[in-house]
């Protein structure tokens, strides 16, 4: 398979680990996703996995709702090298949790994929400084 894919060992669907992720783990925001990590050995997880959750609180229409997962799962799958280059030459990975927060009903995929790729280069970036201690 080819660099770009998400396959389902890279999704996060362990109830173990999603728990362990929304407890131990770190949050930030950035609008309209709160980002939520969790950095581990990666013998223990096989490598990055990721979590996609829209509250039904904030988008009541199920198309919308996944609307928001699928995109988000795109500009994830497009940018994931961002993280994966930094991770590669190290032992470590991560479980990341995407929680959309926003209210709007238009969802505009430059918006989502922007936050992802920030997301990614905040994650990087935090890894580089975990390194250099």
């Amino acid at each position: 398979m080819g660099k770009n894919n998400l396959s389902k060992c890279h999704r996060l669907t362990d109830r173990k680990h999603i728990q362990m992720l929304f407890q131990e783990g770190h949050r930030f925001k950035l609008h309209p996703c709160s980002v939520f990590y969790l950095q581990k050995k990666q013998e223990q997880f096989g490598g990055n996995q990721v979590l996609f959750a829209v509250s039904k609180r904030h988008l009541r229409s199920a198309v919308q709702r996944n609307k928001v997962k699928r995109l988000l799962r795109e500009a994830y799958r497009i940018n994931k090298y961002l993280l994966d280059d930094v991770l590669a030459p190290t032992e470590f990975a991560f479980l990341i949790g995407y929680v959309y927060t926003g209210k709007e009903e238009e969802i505009h995929y430059p918006i989502l994929n922007k936050t992802v790729i920030r997301s990614l280069q905040h994650l990087s970036a935090l890894l580089s400084q975990r390194l250099s201690k």
